[in-house]
């Protein structure tokens, strides 16, 4: 997973580098790259709490039990080892997520051309081929 997404400013759609959005977007010198964070795919997703609470509840509103029996499933749910596996199911489930969301806006990158013609990305070498 990438940790950082780059795209033009007010840009819809983001990419993993800034190679990238140089290549796709057809940028010209003084145009910015915006560098972004990534928001967490579990950011999203209900806490490991609340999804118990729904399980427990739904056994105890649609359950064939009785009531004794949703008091096993409650104390089932505080348990720490039921706890800890929602939780690791979360975390898998996240790492599944191949989509990205830009979260806090870090820095513009500048692009501009070395005096040998080179582009440069905040005055270093976009690729790597043209580093010295």
């Amino acid at each position: 997973m990438t940790d950082r997404l780059y795209g033009q400013p007010g840009a819809e759609e983001m990419y993993r580098s800034a190679e990238d959005v140089y290549e796709c977007e057809d940028l010209a010198p003084g145009n910015v790259i915006e560098e972004w964070s990534v928001h967490q795919p579990r950011r999203d997703a209900p806490s490991v709490d609340t999804i118990l609470s729904w399980i427990t509840d739904h056994i105890s509103d649609y359950g064939e039990v009785d009531e004794s029996a949703t008091t096993w499933w409650d104390e089932a749910a505080e348990h720490p080892a039921v706890i800890a596996a929602f939780d690791a199911a979360l975390n898998v489930m996240a790492s599944k997520v191949a989509y990205r969301m830009a979260d806090t806006h870090l820095r513009d990158l500048v692009v501009t051309y070395g005096t040998d013609g080179t582009t440069l990305v905040d005055g270093e070498p976009l690729y790597y081929g043209e580093w010295t």
